[in-house]
């Protein structure tokens, strides 16, 4: 083979001549990188996009809320800044205690800071049975709830409005005033909590025991 043939040989592109055992090993030791930086790639795809639905399902100003609730904030104010930023006095309770604050002081602060007792009731009882509770966990935080709202200065008629805003049916509701209801029975919104018309906190005048005696269909 004469001398300007294996020139024209060596000049010809890669692509139009046969690889060299070299070039394939090389070629070999890059298809796991090529491979891997691929499957990052597809990974990152997969994921940001969830991320960033995540993110953007976090309203601000229930984070507002949750901060402010971290560093100890007065409830009032945290409240009051959650409701002039566009939220309702519910869902800043409902906020509060879902991250963590005890619902009974949640509650009398809020309404002794003058807030709608039936909405601050609202919150925190909708909280509260969200929390994937036992029935009787559940029923002692109702409890509390009810007959600390009372003690704040709600009426009855607030109390049993915010418990069936927050979720609370009626036979749950009866339940937390000791009696159990027949089926298809009303909880009238002016019953007592405890039998006594400024209620008791748990352990008191049975606030929170399980419903022992059947509810007369005319008298809770």
């Amino acid at each position: 083979m004469n001398e300007q043939l294996l020139k024209g040989i060596g000049c010809m592109p890669r692509w139009m001549r046969p690889a060299s055992g070299t070039e394939r090993g090389i070629g070999k030791k890059r298809m796991p990188v090529a491979a891997r930086v691929a499957a990052c790639l597809l990974l990152i795809g997969v994921l940001l996009p969830a991320t960033l639905c995540v993110a953007a399902q976090q309203d601000p100003r229930e984070a507002a809320i949750v901060a402010d609730l971290a560093v100890g904030t007065d409830i009032a104010v945290i409240i009051q800044n959650a409701v002039a930023a566009g939220l309702t006095v519910a869902r800043a309770v409902e906020v509060l205690v879902t991250a963590g604050a005890d619902s009974g002081r949640i509650v009398y602060m809020a309404i002794t800071a003058h807030f709608l007792a039936s909405d601050v009731v609202c919150g925190a009882a909708n909280a509260v049975q969200k929390m994937g509770l036992s029935d009787a966990a559940l029923l002692t935080q109702l409890a509390t709830i009810g007959s600390v709202a009372r003690q704040a200065g709600a009426s009855q008629t607030e109390v049993n409005t915010g418990f069936t805003c927050g979720g609370i049916s009626p036979p749950v509701i009866a339940s937390v005033y000791g009696y159990t209801a027949p089926p298809g029975y009303t909880v009238p919104l002016t019953a007592g909590i405890g039998g006594g018309a400024g209620g008791s906190l748990i352990g008191g005048s049975g606030i929170g025991k399980p419903p022992t005696t059947p509810a007369s269909p005319t008298v809770p």
